[in-house]
């Protein structure tokens, strides 16, 4: 309910009472005292009347001391007015007063009022006969009184009402239009304006007050936003002026950092050049022992037809084909040697797949150190281009780069990844910061227990707004000394062939690019070492309330 309203019902409220009353005081009047008055008036007129007939003996006689008696006992109330006495031939024998000059006749045996008069009369009669009349006449003031009162009181009444009514609707507006004023003014505030005043001239003395203090408050925010602005104005020209300087110290700092970029590209290209050289080295031992199998297969076969065809000719080596086989099979020599050819050729096709897995292998590391050439060329961090890549398929491919080195030395690496972890960040920064450290989790085994194996384990869950995977090995451990210096550039156990010391300073600056980090979780000697990889999720990874799928790899 609006406060208009409200006022207005408190207002009205005493009114509505007032007016109750009076209604119920009118009514009571009318109703009640106003028959009450008039029928005193009959019975007092008519009393009064039967005591004059009475009078029978004095009326025969015509003795008028007795009706003058009777009369002034009558006229100790003030309200009568008339009083005649008639004889039986209608001539006046007592009067007292004046007769109503509206008073024609007078009603016989019967109370009649007429303009202010309440009238009476009545006959006198004696054993039957008739001896006169007497009529009388009392004023009606009271009831005239009583009249005029009700009017008065009807008059006050409306009047009281109609001054309440004003005087509530005066009240309410007196109250409701400065805060209306202030209302309004508020509005002007909530959008922008702050240059406006509340007008207070008008209302109680809190309401100017308020309407005081209201202004005061809103000048007090209009100076101190002008006041912001100006230093609005200050920042955006100095912003201007670091965004300037800025732009100066990147190109100096890309100069100075040519030296850096430069060593860091060796060294990250030392990484997929190794896995080349790697694979490079198993297919070429593939091969040649494969090609020693079939061509020895194969000479075996072309020398013993040679020599059936050399003895006796096509005839010779016909009948060759259906010698039985030596040992404890019955079938011929040429089933046999279609055997034979018949595994070589699934030996070809075998060794080609293998090929072509293999130079998909080869593909993608020169990928790689396409990707950091540019990256050196550019002088940037990288060149790559973030999008979300599953966790799982990127450690499952670093450790496809990784496996020959795995193999060679007999080290196992498993992988455990949560379903559907996305990150969003650049792939190929991904694998190599992943095979940076299982690189020197495979050469610290391999200082430490030359040939005699290890196990590599990557874990990857998802940790708040976060991915964790974490690296660790079951090598040597680091050194108490060292661990402050892990990630200092040109930081190495290593001799200078393995080594830069600027592997794990990269990664870590790869990682913090895309705002996750890279840490040393544990570290103990002769048990192992477990690094920390924290990175952002992807906006729409969706992941499984589910348990966690494993998925183990072995080298």
């Amino acid at each position: 309910m609006r406060l208009r309203s409200q006022l207005l019902i408190f207002g009205l409220g005493p009114t509505a009472v007032l007016s109750t009353l009076s209604i119920v005081a009118l009514i009571l009047l009318q109703t009640i005292t106003m028959p009450t008055v008039k029928d005193n008036l009959r019975r007092k007129t008519e009393m009064s009347i039967r005591s004059l007939a009475a009078l029978d003996v004095a009326l025969a006689t015509h003795d008028i001391a007795v009706f003058s008696e009777a009369v002034d006992a009558l006229a100790v109330d003030k309200d009568l007015r008339f009083v005649q006495v008639l004889n039986s031939e209608g001539s006046q024998l007592y009067a007292y007063g004046r007769r109503p000059v509206d008073a024609k006749d007078f009603p016989e045996g019967t109370i009649r009022q007429s303009k202010g008069f309440a009238l009476g009369s009545q006959s006198v009669v004696l054993e039957g006969l008739s001896l006169g009349r007497v009529e009388l006449a009392y004023s009606a003031s009271a009831i005239d009184t009583l009249r005029k009162w009700i009017r008065v009181l009807s008059l006050v009444a409306l009047l009281l009402v109609l001054a309440s009514v004003f005087i509530s609707i005066r009240t309410a507006y007196a109250v409701v239009s400065p805060i209306s004023a202030m209302i309004d003014f508020m509005k002007e505030v909530k959008k922008g304006n702050l240059a406006g005043r509340v007008q207070a001239n008008e209302g109680a003395s809190e309401m100017r007050m308020l309407s005081y203090h209201l202004n005061v408050v809103t000048h007090s925010i209009h100076q101190r936003d002008i006041e912001l602005a100006k230093q609005q104005e200050k920042l955006e020209v100095n912003l201007q002026t670091i965004h300037e300087t800025r732009e100066q110290l990147l190109r100096s700092t890309r100069l100075a950092a040519v030296g850096e970029m430069a060593g860091r590209t060796a060294h990250e290209v030392l990484n997929p050049v190794a896995s080349i050289q790697g694979r490079l080295v198993r297919i070429l031992e593939a091969r040649a022992q494969a090609s020693d199998d079939n061509a020895e297969v194969i000479r075996e076969i072309l020398s013993c037809w040679k020599e059936d065809y050399q003895d006796g000719g096509f005839e010779k080596l016909l009948s060759g084909f259906s010698v039985p086989c030596e040992g404890d099979s019955p079938r011929p020599l040429f089933e046999e040697d279609l055997e034979n050819l018949g595994l070589f050729v699934e030996g070809l096709e075998g060794q080609d797949s293998e090929f072509q897995d293999d130079l998909g292998f080869l593909l993608k590391e020169i990928g790689r150190i396409t990707h950091i050439v540019d990256g050196m060329r550019s002088m940037t961090r990288s060149s790559g281009t973030a999008a979300s890549h599953d966790v799982a398929d990127v450690l499952r491919e670093s450790v496809d780069i990784l496996q020959d080195g795995f193999k060679k030395r007999s080290i196992v690496a498993d992988i455990d990844c949560s379903a559907g972890l996305l990150v969003h960040l650049d792939r190929y920064e991904l694998i190599q910061v992943t095979t940076n450290l299982m690189r020197n989790s495979m050469l610290a085994i391999e200082e430490d227990r030359g040939r005699a194996g290890g196990r590599i384990s990557l874990r990857a869950k998802s940790v708040d707004e976060m991915t964790e995977i974490l690296v660790s090995d079951d090598g040597p451990g680091i050194a108490e000394e060292h661990k402050p210096f892990l990630f200092e550039s040109n930081f190495t156990t290593r001799s200078s062939s393995d080594g830069t010391g600027l592997g794990l300073a990269i990664a870590r600056r790869l990682v913090r690019g895309v705002e996750g980090d890279l840490s040393l979780h544990s570290s103990e000697i002769g048990v192992g070492t477990a690094f920390l990889i924290e990175l952002p999720r992807a906006p729409s990874a969706v992941h499984s309330t589910q348990a966690s799928e494993t998925e183990n790899v072995a080298a």
